[in-house]
């Protein structure tokens, strides 16, 4: 069986979708299946994409150079905000199957199936229609192959150090100044930057660092479900509107402090606060477990077994 996975990603609009993307290009490798990654992205997707399979191209706007490339392939999944419904409709017609990333509810999507892997998914009022599947929350959360087998957090007595990273966008001075909040807060803590514009990590190097960390300072994004089943005490700041689900849900299963908007006024008040009431190792050991007990490592392995059995049954 072949399959291909579209997607996009960039300066302009972050590395979240390409890193996803991956994780399923791993989980569908696993089960046997010819895969390729179609990417509409630049020179810094090419940074995260070890030993991949794929093509950088715009494929949402270059429609014959796409269906050619269809030929063949048995199943689509599509993980874009850019790409528009007549863009969906036409790639879903051409293949037997075809799966979309959902992350709020974005479009009315044609036939196929649709994946949120969300904590709060089932709560997005999706329309229940005879010809969409749904695959919906944590059983299928997506993580990158070296997240697919951690064991349990050892939680240090003292903070001794501290993770920052807000994806592949410019968060540069925002960086700056949660590091200097974190530095008023903790005197003697190690701090940890990571900003793939800056200094690629792979897959392995960021779940190494999440295991040695003690606290982490995030976005909203794929990165939050990787720091959960590493078991790292997590404050989330929303940078962009489609995160504010995810920060919410995690805030409310007891494994993050969301703090609000990265443009708050008292965003910095907020983060000291945070950072005060995680201090002390009691704190951080009950979220930690929150974190491991909420993420399984199966998750891109049922997606593979289900775009298998949905593939067979609509060939």
């Amino acid at each position: 069986m072949k399959a291909l996975i579209l997607t996009e990603g960039g300066d302009n609009i972050g590395l979240g979708h390409v890193t996803r993307c991956t994780a399923i290009y791993q989980g569908l490798l696993a089960k046997g299946i010819d895969v390729r990654m179609i990417i509409n992205g630049d020179d810094i997707v090419k940074k995260v994409l070890d030993d991949i399979d794929c093509t950088i191209c715009d494929w949402s706007s270059d429609s014959e150079q796409l269906f050619n490339m269809l030929d063949g392939v048995g199943a689509v999944l599509i993980d874009s905000y850019l790409a528009d419904k007549d863009a969906y409709s036409w790639i879903s017609k051409a293949v037997e199957s075809c799966f979309y990333i959902d992350d709020f509810n974005r479009i009315e999507y044609p036939k196929g199936v649709v994946l949120n892997a969300s904590l709060d998914s089932a709560y997005l009022d999706y329309q229940q229609r005879d010809d969409i599947t749904y695959l919906l929350g944590r059983e299928y959360v997506i993580l990158r192959k070296p997240f697919w087998s951690v064991g349990e957090k050892t939680i240090n007595k003292e903070v001794k150090s501290v993770m920052i990273t807000f994806g592949g966008l410019d968060y540069s001075k925002l960086a700056d100044d949660v590091s200097g909040i974190v530095k008023k807060v903790f005197a003697q803590a190690e701090i940890d930057v990571v900003d793939p514009k800056k200094c690629f990590m792979s897959a392995s190097q960021v779940r190494d660092l999440m295991i040695k960390t003690d606290i982490c300072i995030c976005a909203g994004g794929q990165t939050t479900y990787e720091l959960a089943r590493c078991g790292v005490p997590t404050i989330g700041v929303c940078l962009a509107d489609n995160q504010l689900v995810n920060l919410e849900g995690w805030q409310r299963e007891g494994f993050m402090d969301y703090i609000g908007r990265c443009d708050d006024g008292d965003m910095q008040e907020k983060l000291t606060t945070a950072l005060k009431n995680i201090m002390p190792q009691s704190e951080r050991k009950k979220r930690s477990q929150v974190g491991q007990r909420s993420i399984g490592g199966n998750g891109v392995v049922s997606i593979a077994e289900k775009l298998v059995s949905l593939s067979e049954v609509n060939r």
